[in-house]
């Protein structure tokens, strides 16, 4: 049913699967309408009261397709507002979601990646893995939200550090930040999320379902013109010369 991922309903517990783990699980272009449509599913199924996110093989996801930028500048495309929006309305439909969802973050999480690990209620995270705003190494400014989210969670100064110079946040500095709930050892992150997520089972789902709602409209109030502004910013930078230099040298590593 899906290219880019797969779902499995288990125990009514939902599992999203980043499936492109020969690409880090970066994101195809039919991966942010494909993450929109299960959870928009997920939303609507009586069968589920709990979702859980991750990502297969060695990492959570490594964001944005490098060689899918490659190839849109050799054919002289360039990044709409449209595919923009796209991106904010893949993590809306997570925090928007009336069921709770879980990222059981592997390895890296990295540009969209990190964006849509933090539209999660929760965030589960192997101790050896990182976070990376990333979009700064391909001249980006940013996506999925991710500026807002981290925001909210540190000092202007410090995230300046995330943002432009691409610092990493490991595993223990998220938890610090109040970015992630728990770190736990190498190879049970998901084992960690399923027994969050029967713990959430036990409790009054449809309650978590208002909560989410008021704390959207606290944390979220102004999301829609967020968006457009990096609709506009981020369809302006991939026509900038520093985009397409910043794919090449990156592909030259």
């Amino acid at each position: 049913m899906y290219q880019t991922l797969t779902y499995e309903l288990k125990d009514r517990i939902a599992y999203v699967t980043l499936n492109r783990p020969q690409q880090g699980n970066a994101f195809a272009e039919e991966s942010y309408a494909e993450i929109k449509q299960v959870f928009d599913q997920i939303n609507q199924d009586d069968q589920v009261d709990v979702a859980i996110l991750t990502g297969k093989g060695k990492h959570f996801s490594a964001g944005g397709d490098i060689q899918l930028f490659q190839q849109m500048l050799e054919q002289k495309r360039y990044l709409t507002e449209t595919d923009i929006l796209a991106t904010g309305a893949m993590v809306n439909s997570i925090k928007q979601n009336k069921k709770v969802v879980i990222a059981a973050i592997n390895g890296i999480a990295a540009g969209a990646g990190l964006g849509l690990a933090l539209a999660c209620d929760f965030i589960l995270m192997e101790e050896q893995g990182k976070l990376l705003t990333a979009f700064i190494g391909l001249a980006f400014p940013g996506d999925t939200d991710l500026i807002y989210h981290l925001y909210q969670a540190m000092p202007t100064q410090q995230l300046n550090s995330h943002l432009m110079l691409n610092e990493p946040i490991s595993a223990e500095q998220g938890r610090r930040y109040g970015l992630v709930n728990k770190v736990v050892p190498p190879g049970q992150v998901v084992s960690d999320a399923e027994e969050l997520a029967r713990k959430l089972q036990s409790g009054p789902l449809n309650t978590y379902a208002y909560q989410k709602e008021l704390l959207a409209s606290l944390n979220y109030p102004e999301i829609d013109q967020f968006n457009q502004q990096e609709a506009k910013f981020m369809s302006l930078a991939s026509r900038q010369a520093a985009h397409a230099e910043a794919v090449t040298k990156f592909l030259q590593k």
